[in-house]
């Protein structure tokens, strides 16, 4: 569903920057590298706002370093590069102009020195950054591959003392959510998170359209309901 005039009308009342959430005041550039890149729900402050309280009460931890796999343009690599202060931030994914875009997010918000870019994370990548940095965040949302970083015994005693935010896709590999939950509860204390509402009429700029057009600027077009595993380390709780 085409909503390229609700993109340009919100990029334009935001002035390309997130209005609200634990990510205020990111800016982001023009290009994306997937659909829409959301941009509309990212700049409303909206994306994925379950995570929010998670992210706020991590953002008080000491953190060694933060992993984000499946960056794509840069929202949570460049948003946890603010939020977490003098932290390095390791950014994955597998298509080459995701990167490029998030180096020039990065460049706008003034942590290009502290965003490390690589292509593909692998069960082994995993289980060398659990090493490198045992006390981490490491944000996952890799279309049905996070099974497959889970699977050796390497990667799971590599992320031990990290926390983990996983975003879920059952839908393209099956039984992903039991495997990682049989696969980490040992080490970590595991949360359900599912989607839930929004408030797309909370935003003034937006007072002038319709219903339905108020919505789609919130909407993250999901094929399914969403849910993510909050995971903590058992041994720092």
């Amino acid at each position: 569903m085409d909503r390229s005039w609700i993109n340009k009308l919100i990029r334009q009342a935001t002035h390309s920057a997130v209005v609200q959430g634990p990510f205020a005041g990111m800016r982001m550039c023009d290009r994306v590298s997937r659909g829409d890149g959301d941009i509309a729900p990212k700049l409303l402050g909206t994306y994925e706002e379950e995570l929010h309280p998670h992210l706020n009460r991590f953002c008080t931890r000491s953190y060694s370093a933060v992993m984000d796999v499946g960056c794509a343009e840069g929202y949570y690599a460049i948003g946890c590069a603010r939020l977490f202060s003098g932290v390095p931030v390791f950014a994955f994914d597998s298509n080459p102009t995701a990167l490029e875009i998030c180096q020039e997010n990065a460049a706008l918000n003034c942590v290009t020195d502290r965003i490390i870019t690589a292509s593909h994370c692998v069960s082994d990548t995993l289980a060398s950054f659990g090493r490198s940095h045992p006390r981490s965040l490491a944000i996952l949302d890799c279309e049905g591959y996070e099974k497959t970083l889970f699977t050796s015994d390497d990667a799971i005693n590599g992320c031990v003392a990290m926390d983990l935010i996983i975003e879920c896709h059952d839908k393209f590999e099956p039984d992903v959510t039991p495997y990682l939950v049989s696969r980490l509860i040992k080490s970590h204390q595991i949360q359900f998170v599912y989607a839930s509402g929004r408030n797309p009429n909370a935003f003034p700029f937006l007072s002038h359209l319709s219903d339905w057009d108020r919505w789609m600027a919130a909407c993250e077009f999901r094929q399914w309901l969403m849910h993510w595993l909050i995971c903590e380390s058992r041994l720092t709780a």
